[in-house]
Formats: structure tokens, C-alpha cells, sequence
């Protein structure tokens, strides 16, 4: 059994863009060209205890994408990384005893990996998958994360099963990108693109397969450790969560921070010392809730932009499309044109 301080020696991976960010400057790309006009530093990244939020990780994600131009960076990331010491959630997984005890674990321990997607394991008459819903909005970030999720599910167990695949495919809720083609035999499991949900499907014959590396002593250690890890993380989303939920509740006329900080029942100063230790803050949080607002209604609506502008709390509706460009890149009219997957 391993003592809980050489665990904690194990790099806790609190971010996946710690990771990507690692395995690009290794491959050549400059760390500062990679993290600019983001709110991100390499010392936050290199924090074992820096949080980031799901608009963080979609804005690197998509940065790092932009600059590789490589749409299917999941493939070059999981080949690429030690997937059996990357994390002590992982370590505990692979400790787990039986395929079905770490499968649970992997998709509890979901959000200790990424921020990107929320996770549920599903077994119903015989089929065992997992179904992933995005936290983020921009497609080619929703492609690059369930592909990476799945990818690296699949890597987790290649070595306790003797190099057979757990995934047997994925099936996801977009279009296929424009060369899709260049890259669909490097997965090992078949992708089923314009499905109606993002969900992992694995080989139900593996599910009661034992692992060879379980050790009881170890896991029960690492799950405490990663119960405490996931308290933490939660409890970070839970006043982010409730500080949006406020918002969503009075968009047209948001609170200021010492309105929020009151409804909240915290001073201004813990609030705004507690967003930032979440690796968020009030004026982020506002723009993240106004923007999937304004995303929804100019997807699913007729309304008038400039009515749209005044219902999101926008004096007037040019700065409303400054925002929304300064967002995605495009303006209001331009987003609401856009229906199909971008590549």
C-alpha cells in the first residue's frame, strides 16, 4: 500500500488545459503565444489548487485549437500522456477491483478532469454507456472534449485488459467535421456523428472483467482523497452556480456586487475573494449568463436583436453586439445564421 504522502506527490492534473498546455510547449508551441488574451497564466496553470471554470477551459481550448489548427487535438493529447499516473482519480479507477467499480469512479470523478462536461454512467437491458452533456457552447470545444473524454476512457483500461477497447463507439450530437475522414481510423472505436445525445458505448462482455492492479488499501485512501477533491470542486460550482442563477433571475437589471454579496449573505470583499479563488469574478459570471442567454434566444427566437440588447440588460444594442463579437467572434445577426457545425 502506498503511504498518503507519496500519493500526494501523484500531479493532481486540477485543469485539463495544465495538460494540453504541457504536451504542446513539449511539442514545440511558445506557452505565451498559447495563453494570449486569456485570462490565464502558467503560474495558475502550474497551482494544484487553481480551479478553472467551464467559460475558461472553453476559451483556452478553443485558442489552442486556433493556433494548431488541429480539430482533432484529443488524439495527439492522449497519445501523448501517462494516462496511469496523471491523476489520483485515475490511480483510483485503476485500483478499483472490477471494470463496473471503475467505470462508476471515473464518471463520479468526472469533474476532477475537466470542466467541459458533466458526466452520467447509464445501464439499462444490457448496454452500459455514458452519457456527457457540454458545459461549454462552441462546437469545435464540445467535438474536442467528448472525443477527448472518450479517448481517454478507453486508454485508461487498454493495459488491464490486455489491449482490448472498453469503448466500442461514440456517438455524438454534431455534425462531422469537414475532414473527418483524414482521422476516423486513429480512435480504435467507431464515431456516430447527428445523434440526438453525446454518449460513450462500451463492450458489456468487459464490464465484470477484474483488474490486475487492484489494491482495497489504496483506493479506499485515494477515494478519500478524492472525495475531499470533489467537496471542494463543488462547492466552488455551487456559488458560482448560485450567483448566475441570480442573474438569470434579474438579467434585465443585474445586481450590483454589494446587492449580490447581500443576497448571497457574504460581504463584497469575500465575494469577490471567493470568485477569484474559483478562477471566475462578477463581471465574468454576468457576460457567461448574458451570452448563453443571448445564444438561446437568437437560436430559438425572431426577436429583434435591439430587443434582445434591452431584455439582457444592455443600455443600448451596439454594445450589446461589441459583447456578443468580443464572445464568439461573430456578430448577433451573423450567430443567428449559423446552424451548421464549423470546422
Amino acid at each position: 500500500m502506498q503511504s498518503k504522502q507519496t500519493l500526494l506527490e501523484v500531479q493532481h492534473l486540477p485543469n485539463f488545459p495544465r495538460l494540453i498546455l504541457s504536451v504542446l510547449t513539449e511539442d514545440g508551441y511558445d506557452e505565451d503565444e498559447l495563453l494570449k488574451g486569456l485570462d490565464l497564466s502558467p503560474k495558475q496553470l502550474a497551482d494544484e489548487t487553481f480551479r478553472l471554470s467551464a467559460n475558461q477551459h472553453e476559451k483556452f481550448i478553443l485558442r489552442v485549437l486556433t493556433i494548431t489548427n488541429d480539430l482533432h487535438l484529443a488524439l495527439r493529447i492522449s497519445e501523448k500522456v501517462d494516462i496511469a499516473t496523471s491523476s489520483l482519480a485515475i490511480m483510483a479507477v485503476i485500483n478499483s477491483g472490477r471494470i463496473s467499480r471503475a467505470l462508476s469512479l471515473f464518471s463520479r470523478y468526472g469533474r476532477l478532469f475537466t470542466r467541459t462536461l458533466d458526466t452520467l454512467a447509464v445501464t439499462k437491458d444490457g448496454t452500459f454507456t455514458i452519457d456527457l452533456e457540454p458545459t461549454v457552447q462552441n462546437n469545435q470545444v464540445q467535438y474536442f472534449a467528448v472525443t477527448a473524454y472518450a479517448l481517454f476512457l478507453d486508454r485508461v483500461f487498454l493495459d488491464p485488459l490486455n489491449g482490448a477497447h472498453l469503448v466500442q463507439g461514440l456517438e455524438l450530437a454534431l455534425s462531422p467535421p469537414a475532414d473527418f475522414e483524414t482521422v476516423r481510423d486513429k480512435f480504435g472505436f467507431a464515431l456516430i456523428f447527428d445523434a440526438p445525445r453525446n454518449r460513450v458505448i462500451l463492450a458489456p462482455s468487459l464490464i465484470d472483467q477484474p483488474l490486475k492492479q487492484a489494491d482495497p488499501q489504496t483506493v479506499r485512501l485515494l477515494e478519500e482523497m478524492c472525495e475531499a477533491q470533489l467537496a471542494a470542486t463543488n462547492a466552488e460550482s455551487d456559488l458560482s452556480h448560485k450567483v448566475s442563477a441570480i442573474f438569470l433571475n434579474n438579467i434585465s437589471a443585474p445586481p450590483k456586487l454589494a446587492e449580490l454579496a447581500s443576497a448571497i449573505g457574504m460581504s463584497p470583499r469575500s465575494l469577490r475573494r471567493r470568485l477569484k479563488d474559483d478562477g471566475t469574478s462578477y463581471q465574468k459570471i454576468l457576460d457567461v449568463t448574458r451570452q448563453e442567454l443571448a445564444r438561446s434566444l437568437l437560436k430559438e427566437t425572431a426577436e429583434a436583436v435591439a430587443s434582445i440588447a434591452y431584455e439582457l440588460g444592455f443600455d443600448n444594442p451596439s454594445h450589446f453586439g461589441r459583447a456578443f463579437k468580443s464572445w464568439t467572434g461573430q456578430s448577433p445577426s451573423e450567430y443567428r445564421k449559423q446552424t451548421s457545425f464549423v470546422a
